[in-house]
């Protein structure tokens, strides 16, 4: 299917087609039309955290959903791929606890 006969090493471009015909397996049960509609009934401050070096899901895709959102708000980690809270913890935890804190002052007024 990829144009490797048996026996042979695959070649870049083969292992590229190879790898993205795997992520598109592997994301298509993630990909949900309905999702953008169901993010615009959430009524609470919320926050889309994205790596902004995300090779997996790219951050207009984490810009569109907070758009989405009522109250969203979109912020990108810089030098992060697609997991911030694995490669720059501290930076995603404190993030997190400022956005939480926002709201908790929101909430408590």
């Amino acid at each position: 299917q990829f144009g490797l006969a048996a026996g042979t090493e695959p070649d870049d471009k083969q292992l590229d087609a190879v790898e993205s015909a795997a992520m598109s397996a592997a994301l298509k049960p993630l990909h949900d039309p309905k999702l953008r509609g169901r993010l615009a009934r959430i009524r609470i401050p919320s926050l889309v955290l994205w790596g902004a070096k995300d090779a997996i899901a790219p951050a207009s895709l984490g810009e569109a959903w907070a758009a989405a959102l009522p109250e969203g708000r979109f912020l990108a980690i810089a030098d992060a791929g697609h997991f911030p809270h694995i490669e720059k913890p501290a930076e995603t935890a404190r993030h997190v606890l400022a956005f939480a804190g926002r709201d908790a002052a929101v909430a408590g007024a």
